[in-house]
Protein backbone atom coordinates (compact mmCIF):
# COMPACT_ATOMS: atom_id res chain seq x y z
CA UNK A 1 0.00 0.00 0.00
CA UNK A 2 1.61 2.90 -1.31
CA UNK A 3 0.92 6.57 1.33
CA UNK A 4 -0.99 8.30 -0.86
CA UNK A 5 -4.01 5.92 -1.74
CA UNK A 6 -6.54 7.13 1.21
CA UNK A 7 -5.92 10.75 0.32
CA UNK A 8 -6.50 10.70 -3.15
CA UNK A 9 -9.57 8.79 -3.31
CA UNK A 10 -8.29 5.75 -4.86
CA UNK A 11 -10.32 2.59 -4.35
CA UNK A 12 -9.11 1.13 -0.89
CA UNK A 13 -10.01 -2.17 0.75
CA UNK A 14 -10.84 -0.81 4.06
CA UNK A 15 -11.87 -3.73 5.96
CA UNK A 16 -8.49 -5.42 4.69
CA UNK A 17 -6.62 -2.35 6.19
CA UNK A 18 -8.15 -1.91 9.30
CA UNK A 19 -7.39 -5.87 9.71
CA UNK A 20 -3.83 -5.14 9.37
CA UNK A 21 -3.90 -2.16 11.25
CA UNK A 22 -5.40 -3.94 14.23
CA UNK A 23 -2.57 -6.80 14.13
CA UNK A 24 -0.12 -4.49 14.10
CA UNK A 25 -1.04 -3.39 17.39
CA UNK A 26 -3.00 -0.05 16.98
CA UNK A 27 -6.44 0.19 18.69
CA UNK A 28 -10.28 0.90 17.26
CA UNK A 29 -9.80 4.49 19.11
CA UNK A 30 -6.47 5.03 17.39
CA UNK A 31 -7.96 3.84 13.71
CA UNK A 32 -10.97 5.87 14.07
CA UNK A 33 -8.79 9.06 15.34
CA UNK A 34 -7.62 9.23 12.37
CA UNK A 35 -9.87 7.49 9.41
CA UNK A 36 -13.66 7.84 9.06
CA UNK A 37 -15.45 5.29 7.15
CA UNK A 38 -18.55 5.66 5.74
CA UNK A 39 -20.80 2.94 4.04
CA UNK A 40 -22.97 4.30 0.85
CA UNK A 41 -23.97 2.89 -2.12
CA UNK A 42 -22.57 -0.59 -1.76
CA UNK A 43 -19.45 0.66 -0.81
CA UNK A 44 -17.19 2.13 1.82
CA UNK A 45 -15.52 5.75 1.37
CA UNK A 46 -12.87 6.61 3.92
CA UNK A 47 -12.08 9.64 4.84
CA UNK A 48 -8.90 10.87 6.22
CA UNK A 49 -9.58 12.98 10.05
CA UNK A 50 -6.18 13.77 11.41
CA UNK A 51 -3.64 13.36 8.44
CA UNK A 52 -0.44 13.46 10.49
CA UNK A 53 -2.13 10.06 12.37
CA UNK A 54 -3.16 8.59 9.05
CA UNK A 55 0.54 8.98 7.57
CA UNK A 56 1.68 7.28 11.18
CA UNK A 57 -0.21 4.15 10.83
CA UNK A 58 0.14 3.85 7.40
CA UNK A 59 3.72 3.54 7.67
CA UNK A 60 3.17 0.43 9.96
CA UNK A 61 1.72 -1.61 7.05
CA UNK A 62 3.32 -0.07 3.81
CA UNK A 63 4.80 -3.44 2.34
CA UNK A 64 8.66 -2.39 1.29
CA UNK A 65 9.19 -3.15 -2.37
CA UNK A 66 11.99 -5.28 -3.72
CA UNK A 67 13.66 -2.40 -4.98
CA UNK A 68 13.32 0.17 -2.47
CA UNK A 69 17.21 1.52 -1.32
CA UNK A 70 17.05 2.01 2.69
CA UNK A 71 16.42 5.60 2.29
CA UNK A 72 13.26 4.87 0.69
CA UNK A 73 12.16 2.65 3.20
CA UNK A 74 13.17 4.54 6.06
CA UNK A 75 10.27 6.76 4.92
CA UNK A 76 7.65 4.19 5.44
CA UNK A 77 8.55 2.90 8.92
CA UNK A 78 11.62 0.60 8.78
CA UNK A 79 14.77 0.59 6.86
CA UNK A 80 15.64 -2.62 8.03
CA UNK A 81 13.38 -4.44 5.68
CA UNK A 82 15.15 -3.11 2.49
CA UNK A 83 18.71 -4.03 1.74
CA UNK A 84 21.51 -2.23 2.17
CA UNK A 85 23.87 -0.55 -1.12
CA UNK A 86 26.62 -3.05 -0.42
CA UNK A 87 28.30 -5.26 2.04
CA UNK A 88 31.96 -5.48 3.88
CA UNK A 89 33.53 -8.65 3.98
CA UNK A 90 36.11 -9.21 6.86
CA UNK A 91 39.03 -11.03 5.26
CA UNK A 92 42.12 -12.57 6.26
CA UNK A 93 44.79 -12.91 3.23
CA UNK A 94 46.52 -15.47 2.80
CA UNK A 95 49.71 -15.93 5.09
CA UNK A 96 48.83 -12.56 6.57
CA UNK A 97 47.71 -12.11 10.63
CA UNK A 98 45.36 -8.67 10.35
CA UNK A 99 41.77 -9.06 8.38
CA UNK A 100 41.25 -6.82 5.97
CA UNK A 101 37.95 -5.26 5.01
CA UNK A 102 36.39 -6.14 1.48
CA UNK A 103 33.74 -3.78 0.20
CA UNK A 104 31.12 -5.56 -2.07
CA UNK A 105 28.17 -4.08 -4.54
CA UNK A 106 26.39 -6.00 -6.89
CA UNK A 107 29.11 -6.91 -9.38
CA UNK A 108 32.30 -4.93 -8.31
CA UNK A 109 34.04 -4.66 -4.96
CA UNK A 110 36.99 -3.01 -3.62
CA UNK A 111 40.12 -4.48 -1.69
CA UNK A 112 43.62 -3.92 -1.49
CA UNK A 113 44.86 -7.14 -1.63
CA UNK A 114 44.78 -9.70 -4.27
CA UNK A 115 42.54 -12.33 -3.70
CA UNK A 116 44.26 -16.18 -4.21
CA UNK A 117 42.49 -18.93 -5.77
CA UNK A 118 41.29 -20.31 -2.61
CA UNK A 119 39.26 -19.21 0.62
CA UNK A 120 37.57 -20.26 3.29
CA UNK A 121 34.46 -18.98 4.71
CA UNK A 122 34.44 -19.23 8.38
CA UNK A 123 30.73 -18.64 10.41
CA UNK A 124 31.52 -18.49 13.58
CA UNK A 125 33.37 -14.83 15.53
CA UNK A 126 35.00 -17.13 17.82
CA UNK A 127 36.72 -19.36 15.04
CA UNK A 128 37.57 -16.61 12.88
CA UNK A 129 39.41 -14.37 15.96
CA UNK A 130 41.22 -17.51 17.36
CA UNK A 131 42.14 -18.05 13.97
CA UNK A 132 45.18 -20.48 14.46
CA UNK A 133 43.68 -22.78 16.61
CA UNK A 134 40.60 -22.83 13.78
CA UNK A 135 42.73 -23.73 11.02
CA UNK A 136 45.00 -26.10 13.48
CA UNK A 137 42.01 -28.16 13.89
CA UNK A 138 40.47 -28.19 10.12
CA UNK A 139 44.04 -29.41 9.79
CA UNK A 140 44.33 -32.03 12.09
CA UNK A 141 40.66 -32.92 12.15
CA UNK A 142 38.92 -32.34 8.65
CA UNK A 143 39.71 -34.00 5.18
CA UNK A 144 39.59 -31.74 2.05
CA UNK A 145 41.79 -31.26 -1.19
CA UNK A 146 43.01 -27.72 0.14
CA UNK A 147 46.34 -26.25 1.18
CA UNK A 148 45.54 -23.76 4.36
CA UNK A 149 48.47 -21.64 3.83
CA UNK A 150 47.53 -20.55 0.60
CA UNK A 151 43.98 -20.03 1.65
CA UNK A 152 42.09 -16.36 2.15
CA UNK A 153 40.16 -16.62 5.07
CA UNK A 154 36.71 -14.82 4.73
CA UNK A 155 34.07 -14.19 7.87
CA UNK A 156 30.90 -15.28 6.98
CA UNK A 157 27.88 -14.09 9.36
CA UNK A 158 25.72 -16.86 8.95
CA UNK A 159 23.05 -16.70 5.93
CA UNK A 160 24.22 -13.13 4.97
CA UNK A 161 27.31 -14.35 3.22
CA UNK A 162 24.95 -15.67 0.77
CA UNK A 163 23.93 -12.17 -0.06
CA UNK A 164 24.03 -10.78 -3.93
CA UNK A 165 26.26 -8.15 -3.08
CA UNK A 166 29.40 -10.68 -1.88
CA UNK A 167 29.02 -12.35 -5.72
CA UNK A 168 31.60 -10.32 -7.83
CA UNK A 169 34.46 -11.06 -4.87
CA UNK A 170 33.36 -14.79 -4.16
CA UNK A 171 33.89 -15.40 -7.92
CA UNK A 172 36.78 -15.05 -8.41
CA UNK A 173 37.89 -17.94 -5.79
CA UNK A 174 38.45 -21.19 -8.03
CA UNK A 175 37.23 -22.96 -4.95
CA UNK A 176 35.29 -22.18 -1.98
CA UNK A 177 35.39 -24.08 1.45
CA UNK A 178 32.72 -23.16 4.37
CA UNK A 179 33.23 -24.32 7.92
CA UNK A 180 29.79 -23.70 8.98
CA UNK A 181 27.33 -24.82 12.34
CA UNK A 182 26.05 -28.20 12.22
CA UNK A 183 22.63 -27.18 11.99
CA UNK A 184 19.74 -26.07 9.81
CA UNK A 185 21.11 -22.71 9.89
CA UNK A 186 24.52 -23.83 8.63
CA UNK A 187 22.68 -26.01 5.85
CA UNK A 188 20.63 -23.09 4.81
CA UNK A 189 23.51 -20.70 4.53
CA UNK A 190 25.57 -23.39 2.59
CA UNK A 191 22.82 -24.16 0.25
CA UNK A 192 22.19 -20.56 -0.94
CA UNK A 193 25.52 -19.48 -1.19
CA UNK A 194 25.66 -22.60 -3.96
CA UNK A 195 22.90 -21.12 -5.45
CA UNK A 196 23.93 -17.66 -5.46
CA UNK A 197 27.25 -18.99 -6.89
CA UNK A 198 25.36 -21.03 -9.14
CA UNK A 199 28.00 -24.35 -8.36
CA UNK A 200 27.56 -26.98 -6.46
CA UNK A 201 31.08 -27.22 -5.69
CA UNK A 202 31.36 -24.93 -2.40
CA UNK A 203 32.96 -27.46 0.05
CA UNK A 204 31.08 -28.06 3.53
CA UNK A 205 33.57 -28.78 6.44
CA UNK A 206 33.11 -30.80 9.08
CA UNK A 207 35.51 -33.14 11.44
CA UNK A 208 35.80 -36.69 10.94
CA UNK A 209 34.33 -37.59 14.07
CA UNK A 210 31.63 -35.82 13.48
CA UNK A 211 29.31 -38.28 14.51
CA UNK A 212 30.85 -38.80 18.15
CA UNK A 213 30.61 -34.76 18.48
CA UNK A 214 26.85 -34.42 17.70
CA UNK A 215 26.17 -37.27 20.14
CA UNK A 216 27.64 -35.93 23.43
CA UNK A 217 26.16 -32.08 22.34
CA UNK A 218 24.66 -30.42 24.68
CA UNK A 219 22.48 -28.53 22.14
CA UNK A 220 19.24 -30.35 22.17
CA UNK A 221 16.94 -29.95 18.50
CA UNK A 222 13.67 -28.54 19.78
CA UNK A 223 10.13 -29.60 18.65
CA UNK A 224 9.65 -26.56 16.27
CA UNK A 225 13.14 -27.01 15.46
CA UNK A 226 13.19 -30.82 14.54
CA UNK A 227 9.71 -29.55 12.27
CA UNK A 228 11.48 -27.50 10.25
CA UNK A 229 15.00 -29.93 9.67
CA UNK A 230 12.21 -32.20 8.28
CA UNK A 231 10.56 -29.37 6.10
CA UNK A 232 14.14 -28.54 4.95
CA UNK A 233 14.92 -29.52 1.28
CA UNK A 234 17.80 -30.86 1.04
CA UNK A 235 19.55 -29.59 -2.52
CA UNK A 236 22.97 -31.66 -2.10
CA UNK A 237 24.29 -34.92 -0.41
CA UNK A 238 26.26 -33.67 2.45
CA UNK A 239 22.80 -31.88 3.39
CA UNK A 240 20.63 -34.83 3.54
CA UNK A 241 23.54 -36.83 5.57
CA UNK A 242 23.96 -33.88 8.25
CA UNK A 243 20.49 -33.54 8.76
CA UNK A 244 19.61 -37.35 9.14
CA UNK A 245 22.30 -37.33 11.63
CA UNK A 246 20.93 -34.15 13.26
CA UNK A 247 17.34 -35.87 13.05
CA UNK A 248 18.84 -39.31 14.54
CA UNK A 249 20.16 -37.74 17.42
CA UNK A 250 17.78 -34.85 18.03
CA UNK A 251 21.07 -32.52 18.46
CA UNK A 252 22.84 -29.80 16.84
CA UNK A 253 26.69 -28.38 17.44
CA UNK A 254 28.39 -25.27 17.58
CA UNK A 255 30.96 -24.19 15.82
CA UNK A 256 33.13 -23.66 19.68
CA UNK A 257 33.15 -27.27 19.85
CA UNK A 258 35.92 -27.46 17.58
CA UNK A 259 37.98 -25.45 19.97
CA UNK A 260 37.03 -27.11 22.76
CA UNK A 261 38.89 -30.35 22.05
Amino acid sequence: MEFNELFDQSPVDWVKIKKRLLKNGHTMQTIYAAFKPTEGGGRIVVNVVDERLAKDLLRTITKIRSGDSRIEATKKGNSHRAKTSGGILNVYPAGQSFPQTVICSGNVYQSEFIPTTQALIIENIELFLRLEETLMFIEECCSGSFTLENMDIVFGSGNAIASSHNRAFLSVYQELFCLFDIDQGGLEAHKNLCAMLNTDKIGFLYPRDLNERVLSSARFLTPEQQVKLIKFKASLPIHESIKGLILANYKTLEQEDYLYG
